[in-house]
């Protein structure tokens, strides 16, 4: 993984542009506020369960309450699984699902947004 630091704007297009001249495939980008966090879903960094059985487990009763409490935020029944983890991903709740984007604007939007304060 190669990680960039930044002092401004006009560095960050410098970096992006230097990016884009090395590589013929799509760029991702992960949009965090700290350096040091592991590249995991939040759902796997919980350090109470080791055990497959356990994550498996609180993942299917984090489903099941997610789906009874969402009924007045939804326009519709969620069907699909991944359309499940989906909406509970973008409503804060630990998912297995690691959010990125192909847009590195949205990308640094979010790592400013959730570094902390100084």
């Amino acid at each position: 993984m190669d990680t960039r630091v930044v002092g401004s704007f006009g560095e960050f297009i410098s970096v992006l542009e230097n990016l884009r001249h090395g590589t013929n495939g799509p760029l991702w980008f992960r949009g965090c506020g700290k350096h040091d966090l592991q590249l995991k879903p939040s759902f796997y960094r919980r350090r109470e369960f080791v055990a497959v059985e356990d994550m498996s487990s609180l993942e299917e009763e984090l489903i099941t309450r997610f789906r009874d409490k969402s009924i007045p935020y939804r326009e519709r029944e969620l069907a699909d699984p991944w359309e499940v983890l989906f909406f509970m991903q973008h409503h804060g709740v630990p998912t297995r699902l690691l959010d990125w984007t192909e847009s590195p604007f949205i990308g640094l939007y979010f790592a400013v947004m959730s570094a902390p304060s100084t």
